[in-house]
């Protein structure tokens, strides 16, 4: 063998080793990402616009928020993490109540769901509901009534 074999290889069998034990610097390094990236986190505002005697119920598959009276110009709200199937719901029962407890009206409807999800996502995961004697108006950035307010739903007599 000659003497320039003999140094290439040497060099080689020096060299290689250190090639393969920094090889992950090649890649950059991935950090480990927050699950805020996958799992949204939403905050749902329900307010009573001036409805008598509002009563709030509300629940998803695995949560239930429970009775939730509001009085007038009084709101509650809830924060959760959308699921990474995006399947998360959040069902809410809403009545008006007389003096006398008899239910003078009512309606149930999703605050929300994956479509509203993609509604609410920008500019800041929030979702408003406002109940009015007319019915049920939603918002993304609760900006003073009536202006960026749409009425979705009615109530059911």
């Amino acid at each position: 063998m000659s003497f320039t074999f003999k140094y290439c290889s040497l060099i080689f069998l020096i060299i290689n080793p250190l090639i393969l034990t920094s090889g992950d610097d090649i890649f950059p390094k991935v950090e480990k990402q927050s699950t805020e990236i996958f799992l949204d986190r939403f905050t749902v505002y329900i307010a009573d616009g001036n409805v008598p005697n509002l009563n709030v119920h509300c629940h998803s598959f695995d949560d239930d928020l429970g009775d939730k009276p509001l009085l007038p110009n009084q709101y509650f709200h809830f924060t959760f993490r959308q699921d990474f199937m995006y399947s998360t719901f959040f069902s809410c029962n809403f009545s008006s109540i007389a003096p006398d407890k008899q239910i003078t009206k009512s309606v149930v409807f999703n605050v929300f769901d994956f479509d509203i999800s993609i509604i609410c996502r920008y500019p800041s995961k929030n979702c408003y509901w406002l109940a009015k004697d007319e019915g049920f108006y939603f918002s993304v950035d609760n900006k003073p009534f009536p202006n960026g307010w749409t009425m979705n739903h009615t109530w059911q007599w």
